[in-house]
């Protein structure tokens, strides 16, 4: 069944409006609210979703330019704000990390909290409250979030302080999902909050874009989709193309065409979610998770892989744990349909090993996360819990993907098989010989590998060069991430020192890795501990 609502020009919607100010409903708990009237006529085709989608893939070949122009611009802000110290310069730069870097977007909403007395306000503090929730800081979070209820609030700021504190247990609510009782009462504070905010707002503040997407969701949540979907399409329609508020409500048009059973309406307003968050440079977006999963429900296994891919990395370079977590949920549907898909592809289990690499990589950076918390103090009975049932999950992934290699292996080995019982074996024997596919394939896996990796340990080569003799630093040509030499000790810090097993990871030869280690040890200050200090290299 296709959403179908009637579009009116806006001048006349307004005119209607001033005219008979005609009322769609009754506001929350008491209070009534005027709805402009206004209705929609869009009718969402699977030509308009594949348009869409279209679109994405131009994005995506763009991403790279997308990211920079982002990183610009919080090198922008930066400088202004190191040149102009003020609370909303320093909020300034910590919003424009939001989405890129949660920790550094920590970083500068509490200096603009501790370092300036405007800065204790409930909006920026409900803000920093929701930095938290995202890098996994459950208790700070919900402490910043009371303390900033403690300030004064205009109504502005009333509605800005509960849209962050729903969001942030929105945030909670997902990260406990496999704890029902937790996951509950998360939801259930999420929805104290939309009230508030709609009981907070006077007449004036009616037409504000974030108290029509709170009712919107609001009617959403009360089964009430005309009018739902009519708040919010104007708040998507409204929004400029990168705002935050465009994507939010684009991701709940997706949802609420889903519960309507509307499969192509839903994929439509995914697709325009993610569009919006590439266009706005958030490399920490879920999205293209979810539109990973969609290419698994529909068979394109390989397609699905990729977006899962990029989902995981930008959400290791965001820090953000919720979407590392929700992207390991997605994976079985992944795993299913890439390995229908890939059964006879030779080279397709080397991108699934590097999203195994990339796991692994995310497990190190939740751990050292949650460490770090423990050092601080600020870790709770309750999250000690959810560590074990993460790794639990994590192990169970792994155990899932080592048996998926195993038999993909094995139906390689009959393609092989059945090239040669049709006499087709020098076909064969060249391609193995000619090594080019092998290594058109460790070029990408190394790609991925070193991007994870240097992602967890930006300074990883001044640290190595630390223990090295000044003439013995390893030096990168130009465009090199990483080369054998790091990547060896890469492997190690992660706790793979077995040689043999180095060897297979990068395709070489036991003794060419032996020479390698053997080499780097002569090159070090301190021969004898030199493997041992690599191991205590810490990740920034």
């Amino acid at each position: 069944m296709s959403y179908v609502f009637v579009m009116k020009h806006r001048c006349v919607q307004r005119c209607l409006y001033c005219v008979c100010c005609l009322i769609l409903g009754a506001c929350i708990v008491g209070t009534v609210g005027t709805v402009r009237a206004f209705a929609i006529d869009i009718k969402i085709s699977r030509a308009d979703a594949d348009s869409v989608f279209a679109r994405m893939q131009g994005l995506l070949l763009q991403r790279e330019r997308l990211l920079e122009n982002r990183d610009e611009k919080v090198v922008s802000l930066k400088r202004y704000a190191h040149a102009n110290p003020s609370a909303e310069s320093m909020r300034a730069v910590g919003a424009a990390y939001d989405g890129v870097n949660v920790d550094s977007a920590i970083r500068y909403y509490e200096r603009a909290v501790h370092d300036f007395p405007e800065g204790k306000s409930a909006a920026i503090m409900a803000e920093l409250a929701v930095l938290f929730s995202k890098s996994g800081r459950y208790a700070d979070a919900e402490e910043m979030f009371f303390k900033g209820g403690m300030h004064e609030q205009t109504a502005e700021e009333a509605m800005a302080y509960y849209d962050a504190g729903g969001r942030m247990y929105r945030i909670m609510g997902r990260f406990f999902s496999n704890v029902p009782e937790k996951a509950s009462r998360y939801r259930q504070e999420a929805d104290r909050c939309r009230r508030a905010l709609l009981e907070a707002v006077d007449d004036d503040g009616r037409d504000n874009p974030l108290y029509r997407l709170a009712l919107g969701e609001e009617y959403m949540a009360r089964g009430d989709y005309q009018k739902a979907g009519a708040l919010l399409i104007d708040v998507f329609e409204s929004e400029s193309q990168g705002s935050a508020l465009r994507s939010r409500a684009a991701y709940l048009l997706s949802e609420l065409m889903g519960k309507m059973s509307d499969r192509d309406a839903s994929a439509y307003y995914l697709l325009k979610a993610v569009n919006n968050d590439l266009i706005a440079g958030d490399s920490g977006s879920g999205g293209l998770c979810r539109v990973g999963a969609l290419m698994a429900e529909n068979g394109s296994g390989h397609e699905a892989a990729r977006y899962y891919e990029m989902a995981l990395d930008g959400a290791l370079k965001s820090g953000n744990v919720v979407n590392i977590l929700e992207a390991a949920a997605y994976m079985p549907a992944v795993i299913d349909s890439y390995h229908e898909k890939t059964a006879d592809s030779r080279g397709g289990w080397w991108i699934m090993a590097a999203v195994i690499i990339m796991l692994s990589l995310a497990v190190i950076a939740i751990a050292w996360r949650w460490r770090h918390a423990v050092k601080g103090g600020q870790k709770s009975n309750e999250s000690l819990s959810r560590i074990n049932q993460m790794r639990e999950v994590y192990l169970n992934r792994f155990m899932e993907l080592c048996a998926v290699y195993v038999e993909r292996l094995s139906r390689f080995a009959m393609y092989v098989d059945r090239k040669i019982s049709s006499g087709k074996a020098d076909e064969v024997s060249r391609m193995i010989k000619s090594g080019k596919f092998g290594n058109e394939q460790s070029g990408d896996f190394f790609a991925v590998f070193d991007a994870a990796f240097l992602n967890l340990y930006p300074d990883f080569l001044e640290r190595v060069n630390e223990l090295l003799q000044p003439e013995g630093a390893i030096e990168l040509k130009e465009g090199e991430h990483m080369n054998t030499d790091l990547r060896i000790l890469a492997f190690m810090r992660l706790g793979i020192d077995d040689t043999s097993r180095i060897a297979q990871m990068l395709n070489y030869s036991v003794n060419t890795i032996y020479a390698y280690r053997t080499r780097l040890r002569q090159r070090a200050l301190d021969k004898d501990t030199f493997e041992a200090d690599v191991m205590n290299i810490r990740s920034s």
